[in-house]
């Protein structure tokens, strides 16, 4: 569920999972929003791991689909700036299209 997800990235081993180099501390929940069957994150990854070219600051979505984990991010280039809502929109759009993609398109665990 969202809040089982959420309690799991809230912790160390979350936080790790999160990061582009498996180091919790380079990575900053800025924000969490559980919607539905969703959990949406606003992260900071300052991990070395993270390719360059990339902002340091995504949006990623976690959801069960048909007895899988799936993880959606959303992020912007460094030198082309996209705002936090047009990240946000952009993420919700790609799990319905995934969803959809998947016969799961009502929200369920199709």
């Amino acid at each position: 569920s969202a809040v089982q997800l959420e309690s799991y990235f809230r912790s160390e081993a979350g936080r790790a999972a999160l990061s582009h180099d498996g180091t919790a501390a380079t990575v900053t929940l800025l924000e969490i929003r559980p919607e539905d069957d969703v959990l949406y994150l606003k992260v900071r990854d300052r991990s070395t791991g993270r390719p360059e070219a990339l902002s340091d600051t995504s949006w990623r979505a976690v959801f069960g689909l048909k007895d899988r984990l799936v993880a959606l991010t959303v992020a912007s280039h460094s030198d082309v700036p996209v705002g936090d809502l047009s990240m946000r929109r952009t993420l919700e759009a790609f799990v319905a299209s995934v969803r959809a993609a998947n016969g799961a398109g009502d929200g369920s665990d199709a």
